[in-house]
């Protein structure tokens, strides 16, 4: 059984996020939600989501292209720490492409952003978002 290109998608934008993060001074990590730490900070996750208004249809042939966004999620044990792993995972992002399955991505682009603050989850860590989109 092949695996579906969504999670191939999914893994392309993650080892791009993933190879930023071990790039730095002190090596961090990017996730897939589901498999983020559950206690501490300083990590990243990434979340890759079909965009409405791709892949429409008329018989098989499709007549757009598929859309993608990515919603990057730093996590820091402070402001500084979220900030800066939310800096390192764009600049692994931004103007970048990903190909699967042998086509090649648009550039992704940035899209929206939630400022940094205090972690909804746990209010002794800082967190920030940004969304990024792309097509095939």
């Amino acid at each position: 059984m092949s695996v579906p290109i969504d999670e191939q998608i999914a893994a392309a934008v993650l080892a791009k996020v993933d190879t930023g993060l071990q790039a730095m001074t002190t090596p961090r990590h990017a996730y897939q939600a589901d498999a983020a730490p559950t206690t501490g900070g300083d990590y990243v996750t990434v979340l890759t989501s079909w965009r409405f208004g791709g892949n429409s249809r008329l018989g098989d042939v499709a007549l757009s292209p598929s859309g993608w966004r990515v919603l990057v999620r730093a996590v820091g044990v402070g402001e500084t720490n979220a900030r800066v792993l939310l800096a390192v995972a764009t600049e692994a992002l931004e103007n970048e492409r990903v190909t699967v399955g042998g086509i090649t991505s648009t550039k992704i682009r940035r899209e929206t952003e939630d400022p940094i603050g205090q972690d909804e989850y746990d209010q002794g860590l800082y967190s920030g978002a940004r969304a990024f989109t792309f097509s095939f």
